[in-house]
C-alpha cells in the first residue's frame, strides 16, 4: 500500500494521519518545517502601509510589533483572517487562499 507522506508541521500532521486511518489510509510525517515562537521582536517606529500575514502563526507578531489596529491586514486565508479579528484589528482584507487576490487593477 503505499503512503502518504505529510510534510506539514509536526502537530498539524498528525491531525491530518489520524484522519487518513479513519478513512484507511496510510501516512508518513516528515515534516519540512517547524514553526517557533520569535521573544524579542521589537516594536516598528515606522510608518507602514498595510501587512501582509501569510500563516495563522504569525498572528501573534501584530501586537508585539505594536500595529495600530485600524492599519491594513492583508490576510491570506480565513483563518489567518479570524485570528486577526480576534486581536480586534477593523481593516483586514482576505485574499481565499491564494496571493494573487492581493493584485487588483486599480489598487494602489
Amino acid at each position: 500500500m503505499a503512503k502518504i507522506l505529510l510534510t506539514r508541521p509536526k502537530k498539524l500532521s498528525q491531525k491530518i494521519a489520524k484522519n487518513l486511518s479513519q478513512k484507511n489510509l496510510s501516512s508518513l510525517i516528515q515534516p519540512l518545517f517547524s514553526i517557533a515562537p520569535i521573544d524579542n521582536l521589537q516594536p516598528i517606529n515606522q510608518k507602514l502601509q498595510a501587512v501582509l500575514i501569510t500563516s495563522s502563526a504569525a498572528v501573534f507578531a501584530l501586537e508585539k510589533l505594536m500595529i495600530e489596529k485600524d492599519l491594513l491586514i492583508l490576510a491570506i486565508g480565513q483563518k489567518t483572517a479570524d485570528k486577526v479579528k480576534k486581536l480586534c484589528y477593523k481593516n483586514i482584507f482576505i485574499a481565499n487562499n491564494s496571493g494573487d487576490n492581493f493584485f487588483r487593477p486599480g489598487i494602489d
